[in-house]
């Protein structure tokens, strides 16, 4: 069986699949999403158990036995270590995990997802901001293949847009009630600045927009944006939503 040398993963989930061993969900940059059976990985003095901590970032050689990859060797790049001691990051971090996990399937190679989820976990740990939410949110739509268009459907108006949730589509002021249901979410220009601007920029510069919104402004996007990637990749809940909701990440 062949040996894939030097596979950098990021770990999603680790759960325990018996008295000493982990089964593994993680992102790889070049297999996509895979499960790793850690044999051994619960033992005192493992010494592959610092690989499978959650949001742990490393390079390991892989081989792959029927359904699962194995452990030959390899080495930490980042522990994330420290996103432990900050609650509101854990959450965020475990929200991106569980999008990827809810909506990719296993072995569909993305190299953009996994750096755009390595850069996120990044900005979280280090450069922290509630904003962070909406740049990987318009991202990950973007690197899936749901690059939204923020312009109306009917005359291409890109200002003081109308999110229609059932249609998936926006409106502008004039013609929003051309939209098939009544509940819309208005996005104003300034608004659509900061999101197209968060779009074309690094997710750890998230922060510096801060200050042209008000926190519940953030949250409303954020909640905007969370129910459009519910509906593109057809997912009734996450199990992070509460979550998002007690550290008012959303509305």
């Amino acid at each position: 069986m062949d040996i894939n040398k030097g596979e950098e993963i990021i770990v999603l989930k680790a759960s325990r699949y018996s008295e000493s061993s982990l089964m593994v969900r993680a992102y790889s940059k070049n297999l996509g999403l895979i499960t790793i059976n850690a044999r051994g990985a619960s033992r005192k003095n493992s010494k592959i158990a610092k690989f499978f901590n959650e949001f742990t970032v490393s390079k390991l050689d892989l081989k792959k036995s029927k359904n699962y990859y194995y452990v030959q060797d390899g080495e930490v790049i980042n522990s994330n270590f420290s996103l432990s001691k900050n609650p509101r990051a854990v959450v965020l971090a475990s929200f991106f995990a569980e999008i990827i996990l809810r909506s990719i399937y296993d072995e569909e190679e993305n190299e953009f997802i996994f750096h755009l989820l390595e850069k996120s976990i990044e900005a979280v740990n280090y450069n922290f901001s509630k904003l962070i939410f909406l740049s990987f949110s318009i991202k990950f739509l973007a690197v899936s293949g749901f690059k939204k268009d923020f312009s109306c459907k009917i005359c291409g108006e890109r200002k003081d847009l109308y999110y229609s949730l059932v249609e998936n589509l926006f409106y502008c002021e004039k013609d929003k009630d051309k939209a098939r249901n009544v509940k819309l979410y208005k996005i104003n220009n300034l608004e659509l600045k900061v999101i197209n601007t968060i779009l074309h920029r690094k997710i750890s510069q998230a922060k510096n927009y801060e200050k042209y919104l008000k926190e519940e402004e953030i949250r409303y996007l954020n909640s905007i944006f969370l129910k459009i990637l519910l509906v593109e990749f057809e997912l009734n809940t996450l199990n992070s939503i509460n979550w998002l909701k007690k550290y008012e990440f959303i509305l």
